[in-house]
């Protein structure tokens, strides 16, 4: 039974999650790794625990009121990552807040629940930013998509819609969304790779070159931050709150996150039809995704420029969708129905304050 193991065991640790590293089949060679001591991981191995095998460890970590999960193939000399993992753990499971955390505000997450179930609660540093940072639009997205997800669709809809008339102009009629999903995560388009590659290959970047000749995709998988799903409609949202959006990836000084959001949406579509919106605090001028969605909508053959894979007419159809609404029409004529909503609800005012003054600086450069 080799692997790695987070698991909680007061027997082992009574204040804090370890891991559990084994190796072979004979449940006699592992080792067991405290991350928390600032000084350094404790290591204690198997000949300290005799008679003990790791299916046993793990069968006592498996009983109520302990904890026992599956760790990612991280080297085990990567001391930052386990530390802040398990410091995460230690907050959510045990309720032990982390050194840094003891005199930080904790801001709460609606349904955590169901958020501890999403991939992205395995993100630590997400997480922390989310609970402790007063600039998280993660905090944002997921408290407000919750506020959504607590009423009946039909409810807030509407108000939805008419936002997306206000940005773009054309009447858009569609049904109620049949399935929301935050952070779904996608690859990029093949034929995005394609072109992406022989660009790189054909440059004068020696960088780029080097890199278009390695295997693996050279545009790292995008993190759609909210989508709509309807039967014959799809949505891609990209939420911003303080920053613009970045303006470049790594490997393509031409790719924006819009650019890089179409790209995806018109990929994952399906036959559907589909849409392209920011979720934002200001529709202010100085935006720079205000300036590219007109420039987009106005002139599609500029987006075509930048996506040559695509034709003209799918990004013709496209660049009518594109809209930016913004938080406070998100939660029009909403109403708190519990202490905690009512909590929550007053820190996402407080934060997407529209009179807030509009910041142009991008944001950080794409993978």
């Amino acid at each position: 039974m080799p692997g790695r193991f987070l698991i909680y065991s007061p027997t082992l640790a009574p204040n804090t999650f370890v891991l559990l590293y084994a190796r072979g089949d004979s449940g006699r060679s592992f080792s067991v790794r405290d991350y928390t001591p600032s000084a350094g991981p404790s290591i204690r191995y198997a000949t300290e625990f005799p008679g003990l095998t790791a299916e046993q460890i793990l069968s006592e970590a498996s009983l109520p009121g302990n904890h026992c999960f599956p760790a990612d193939r991280i080297p085990t000399t990567n001391v930052a990552y386990w530390r802040s993992t398990i410091l995460d753990l230690n907050l959510r499971h045990l309720h032990r807040p982390t050194p840094k955390q003891v005199d930080q505000t904790t801001f709460p997450l609606l349904d955590r629940h169901t958020f501890d179930g999403l991939p992205k609660a395995r993100k630590a540093k997400d997480v922390d930013r989310m609970l402790h940072s007063a600039q998280s639009e993660d905090w944002v997205t997921w408290n407000v998509t919750r506020l959504l997800l607590r009423r009946p669709a039909e409810s807030w809809w509407g108000s939805v819609l008419d936002a997306v008339t206000r940005s773009t102009g054309t009447l858009f009629e569609l049904p109620p969304p049949i399935r929301i999903d935050l952070w779904r995560s996608v690859a990029s388009p093949l034929a995005y790779e394609t072109k992406s590659r022989e660009r790189m290959l054909t440059s004068d970047n020696q960088s780029w070159i080097a890199r278009a000749g390695k295997p693996g995709p050279v545009e790292g998988f995008s993190e759609i931050d909210l989508a709509f799903a309807g039967d014959d409609y799809l949505v891609f949202v990209e939420a911003k709150l303080g920053a613009d959006i970045s303006l470049r990836t790594t490997y393509d000084p031409s790719r924006n996150q819009i650019v890089r959001n179409i790209d995806c949406v018109l990929e994952h579509n399906e036959d559907r039809k589909p849409f392209f919106w920011m979720l934002a605090k200001d529709r202010e001028p100085v935006r720079m995704y205000m300036r590219l969605i007109d420039t987009y909508r106005n002139d599609p053959t500029i987006l075509a420029a930048v996506v040559p894979h695509r034709t003209l007419s799918e990004l013709e159809e496209i660049a009518r969708t594109l809209a930016v609404v913004t938080w406070s029409e998100l939660l029009e004529g909403m109403t708190p129905e519990t202490s905690e909503e009512e909590e929550v609800h007053q820190e996402i005012l407080r934060r997407i304050d529209h009179s807030s003054k509009a910041s142009s600086k991008h944001g950080e450069l794409l993978t």
